[in-house]
């Protein structure tokens, strides 16, 4: 699943290219750090999954890079990104005391074939 949503998927309205760092809603394009990007795809791999904090933590950062600052600060950039308000974020959810999950089904995005190749 991650290696089809690596590409491209959207978040209802909201188009994400984790290879360009982007992320563009109806309104504008905002470029998001690498770690954003890396959570949300992981999350977005993993449809109707709720991630333990220290998991993500582990699968983003390491687990001696990050701490849950990191983390929220991840989780605040995506919310303003998506056009959210960071302290009540609509399409990541933080579940108190279980983790973070998707509450937006991602759908991959179908490129054609690039230089004009039949595949």
């Amino acid at each position: 699943m991650r290696a089809k949503l690596l590409r491209g998927f959207l978040l209802g309205d909201t188009r994400i290219e984790p290879l360009k760092g982007l992320i563009t809603t109806p309104d504008r394009s905002v470029t998001v750090s690498p770690q954003a990007l890396d959570l949300l795809l992981h999350l977005a791999s993993h449809p109707d999954e709720i991630f333990p904090c220290e998991a993500l933590i582990d699968k983003v950062w390491g687990r001696t890079n990050g701490d849950d600052a990191s983390l929220r600060n991840a989780l605040e950039e995506l919310a303003l990104a998506l056009g959210e308000d960071a302290q009540h974020p609509r399409t990541i959810e933080r579940l108190e005391g279980q983790g973070c999950h998707l509450t937006v089904a991602a759908k991959a995005i179908h490129f054609p074939p690039e230089n004009g190749s039949t595949g």
